[in-house]
């Protein structure tokens, strides 16, 4: 039983098993420390500590109290406690990792290196790749200081999620060390040493000062042993055995090292349909998500978070119906792959069909295999052609039946994601078509399934016996995410962009080469088309530090003009790439080699609404790209950067607000406040009271620069209107939006208190 008793009698356990008096005067001083000398908080962190004292309490459980004390004390009204409880934590971690003062003392970098490698976790060839001067050189570079510019979930986020451990039980990295390491791995390589170590300077710079961030796996995978960088991880599978099998194997390869997955189901046959010569008819689709449900629930990513897919299916699926539901709460089990999340393939006809209240025809994919590979005119007129063909099976429904379910299970379940195909294709700049998306709707690459699996015995001269395969490569799509953080970006100078986005771009690519690639099919399509994923987050901070709100006509303009920003320094870069070292392998078929930018085919570049006067010299940069090319494919993507946004404490993508305040519980009680609320408070508005229509509003001027897509999602306080969720749906297409991502209904405690009133 523990005993309660009064400070003065408290004895505290030291590391060693040692008891000594707890001294009230000694806690005081260096509460005071993290306080930064202000009395009212130390007296008040100090009285409110002592209620919470026992006898024989273990040393770093009272300062863990400390650190709990001040975080339950964080509020909207008193955000300076996130300062106090991020103080405390840093010298926890600062003292528990290395038995260091977080503010005095240095730490020799080549003590972390050597323990990382000793450890098993850092590579070994990357650490000796580097002289001990060269190592010497990077830890004196590292800027502790920096630590300070996380808020207190921030900073504990990072420490949980991406900061290495030597041991079960003990850290091996400090923030700053995370970002170094992030920095050194994409240059280790590079052959002229000094340029190397300039490279990595200027990475880590930007990296620790929060200007660009990175996505999870290349958090988590960089110079270790595993060097896996993709977040999306895009394929198909075919309608036979072998690519069913080979993609479930894929998919527990990408998943175990820390991929996003999403896989084109398109081309399964329906359930009923004819299999093989004896009568025989297929369980439909379903049965083989079932399957791999359970491969990426077994294969989780690197042990930091659970795997995750998204199947894509199109709305001519005979099955559809039962694909819409395969994540309702309700239903048979064997009817449920509720592990998954699903996206539906929408095309021009589909809607206008809705709009006429027309009928659709279903069909088995196996008779109408060209429909997967079709878009626009020619999907209508092929799928119109198989609606009169007598001689292959198919269903009629109404259009606003199939609608209105998948309002419906938008509204109930957050899901189905819309691929919308003629307006990705319509827009598409690169040189083959793209039928599906990733888990996060941002992603859209080409891919397609290896093809003619044949198998034959041969013996060698011992009689042994091996299996030979026949197999044509297909292509599986990888994407690496990175993002800006547009609050920083507002600030560099011109000459800083360039530099900034040209070392990003480099890092980038020299990741295509030197990362790990579990499947063949990836690294193949990798190399070839080299493409990337860079997007944006803080859109909605830093909107509002401008004085801004999601609905103003404002909103337009600047959002019209940080996307020209960016994505003009960053096709600057690739050209320059480029020219350094050459275009990607399919550039000459592609629409850039007629000096072709993505706003060139932006869908509503007739529409005043949606165009600004140009500020950079785009025709000279158009003409570069003819003449010398790009170094990457794709450019561009805005994926919803929920983990990465929360370490730099930065609005979430580009989705507006929907609290001001939240608390997350884990290790310690994590009180998040929105960036800039003091400043910013009358600007941000809740994104349930914006109208969707203005969501698709700015979505459509941030696709007119983007060469891949956006995570697009729809807020609603109700969603009983079908009407509503469909009439948007449409709206969205109508404006070249290539996606959607999730319908996020109001819950409870959702919107603030006092919102409102505050934005008047």
């Amino acid at each position: 039983m523990i005993e309660k008793i009064q400070g003065k009698d408290h004895l505290v356990q030291k590391k060693d098993g040692r008891l000594e008096k707890y001294s009230p005067t000694k806690m005081k001083k260096a509460i005071n420390r993290q306080t930064n000398n202000k009395e009212y908080m130390t007296n008040t962190l100090f009285e409110a500590l002592n209620i919470k004292l026992y006898n024989k309490i273990k040393v770093e459980k009272l300062w863990d109290e400390v650190i709990e004390t001040a975080a339950n004390m964080i509020s909207e009204l008193q955000p300076g406690w996130d300062e106090v409880a991020k103080n405390a934590y840093l010298q926890k971690i600062y003292k528990e990792t290395y038995n260091i003062h977080a503010d005095i003392d240095k730490l020799n970098y080549m003590t972390v290196i050597k323990k990382g490698v000793t450890a098993g976790v850092y590579s070994r060839e990357i650490a000796e790749s580097f002289t001990e001067e060269e190592i010497h050189e990077l830890g004196d570079y590292i800027k502790k200081e920096r630590d300070k510019d996380f808020t207190f979930v921030g900073l504990v986020s990072m420490m949980e999620k991406y900061s290495f451990n030597a041991s079960q039980t003990k850290k091996l990295e400090l923030p700053q060390h995370v970002y170094m390491r992030l920095a050194i791995f994409p240059f280790w390589k590079e052959e002229n040493k000094s340029e190397r170590l300039s490279l990595i300077k200027q990475r880590y710079d930007d990296l620790s000062t929060h200007v660009f961030t990175e996505a999870t796996p290349k958090m988590i995978n960089s110079m270790t042993n595993n060097t896996q960088m993709a977040s999306c991880v895009l394929s198909t599978v075919d309608d036979n055995i072998e690519s069913i099998s080979q993609t479930d194997t894929n998919i527990a390869l990408f998943s175990k090292y820390g991929g996003g997955l999403a896989i084109d189901a398109s081309y399964l046959r329906c359930s009923g349909s004819p299999v093989g010569k004896m009568g025989g008819k297929s369980t439909g689709p379903i049965q083989f998500i079932k399957k791999f449900e359970s491969t990426v629930g077994a294969f989780d990513q690197m042990g930091k978070r659970k795997g995750a897919c998204v199947v894509t299916f199109p709305f001519w699926h005979m099955d559809v119906k039962d694909l819409i539901m395969l994540k309702d709460a309700g239903g048979a089990e064997n009817k449920r792959a509720r592990g998954f999340v699903y996206a539906i393939k929408w095309y021009k006809l589909l809607s206008q069909r809705i709009k006429s209240n027309e009928d659709i025809t279903l069909f088995d994919p196996k008779d109408v295999l060209d429909l997967n590979e079709l878009w626009g005119d020619n999907f209508t007129k092929q799928y119109e052609f198989y609606e009169n063909k007598t001689s292959i099976r198919k269903k009629r429904i109404s259009a606003r039946e199939l609608a209105f379910l998948i309002a419906k299970v938008r509204s109930e379940t957050g899901n189905v994601y819309i691929t919308f195909v003629d307006n990705i294709n319509n827009q598409r700049i690169g040189e083959s078509p793209v039928f599906n998306s990733n888990l996060c709707q941002e992603i859209v690459l080409p891919n397609y399934p290896a093809e003619n699996f044949k198998s034959k015995l041969q013996f060698d001269f011992n009689g042994k016996a091996t299996t030979k395969s026949d197999v044509q490569t297909g292509e599986i799509a990888l994407c690496n995410l990175s993002s800006v953080n547009l609050s920083k970006w507002r600030k560099l100078t011109n000459e800083q962009k360039r530099i900034s986005v040209y070392n990003l771009l480099r890092a980038s690519d020299n990741l295509i080469d030197i990362q790990f690639y579990p499947v063949k099919d990836g690294e193949l399509s990798n190399k070839r088309r080299r493409p990337i994923a860079i997007g944006i987050n803080n859109y909605a901070n830093d909107m509002a530090s401008q004085g801004i709100k999601f609905s103003d006509v404002k909103a337009l303009k600047y959002t019209h003009e940080v996307m020209e920003d960016i994505t003009y320094y960053i096709l600057e870069g690739s050209n320059i790439l480029a020219q350094e070292r050459g275009h990607y392998n399919y550039f000459k078929d592609s629409k850039w080699a007629d000096g072709i930018v993505p706003m060139d085919l932006y869908l509503m570049k007739d529409d005043e609404k949606y165009n600004f006067k140009l500020k950079h010299n785009w025709n000279k940069l158009k003409k570069n790209i003819k003449e010398t090319g790009v170094r990457f494919s794709y450019h561009f993507a805005i994926a919803p950067t929920a983990t990465s946004g929360l370490i730099i404490n930065s609005t979430e993508g580009i989705d507006p607000v929907r609290k001001l305040f939240t608390m997350k519980e884990g290790t310690y009680t994590l009180p998040q406040i929105v960036p800039n609320l003091r400043t910013n408070r009358m600007f941000y508005e809740n994104a349930f009271d914006i109208d969707t229509n203005v969501i698709n509003d700015l979505a459509s001027i941030r696709q007119k620069f983007l060469d891949q897509a956006q995570s697009v999602s729809h807020f609603y306080k109700i969603t009983d209107s079908a009407y509503k969720i469909i009439s948007d749906i449409l709206d969205a297409e109508k404006k070249g939006i290539k996606t959607l991502y999730y319908l996020h209904p109001l819950k409870a405690g959702d919107v603030d208190s006092g919102c409102e009133s505050c934005s008047s």
